[in-house]
């Protein structure tokens, strides 16, 4: 698993050293075809319609209530894909599930927050700081 601190690296950069090269409407880009939005910035979509593949999808996970500006015809030309994740099809939940049982990635790295039941508001406001906050579990059980 390779991180980028997009504050201090080129994340298109080094994602294209990563994943390789694709075309996108921009030029050369990351050869990734799902991009996933599990922390709720306000830029990351702008990020995606920038720099995603022709062909690719954002999938939106993450929660931040409002409206966000889309460019209909960059997403046109570039053949891009938005899906909410209210509901997951099939095919992939076992997708996501091959990946998480293959443990060739390690998806615990990504949680940067564990809170209690008991401290739920809490964990509530860290979630919604996004620029402090990747992704924030709550243990119901302990």
């Amino acid at each position: 698993m390779e991180v980028c601190n997009n504050g201090r690296e080129n994340m298109k950069e080094k994602a294209m050293e990563y994943f390789g090269e694709a075309p996108s409407l921009n030029g050369p880009t990351a050869d990734v075809d799902i991009y996933i939005d599990a922390a709720g910035a306000e830029s990351i979509l702008f990020t995606y319609q920038n720099m995603g593949k022709i062909e690719s999808r954002m999938v939106i996970v993450a929660v931040l209530a409002g409206m966000r500006p889309v460019d209909i015809l960059n997403m046109t030309f570039a053949q891009h894909a938005l899906i909410g994740s209210g509901g997951y099809m099939p095919a992939d939940v076992k997708d996501v599930m091959k990946i998480m049982k293959s443990g060739k990635w390690d998806i615990e790295s990504i949680i940067t927050h564990d809170y209690t039941w008991e401290e739920l508001p809490e964990a509530i406001e860290k979630a919604a700081d996004v620029e402090r906050a990747l992704n924030v579990v709550i243990h119901y059980e302990q």
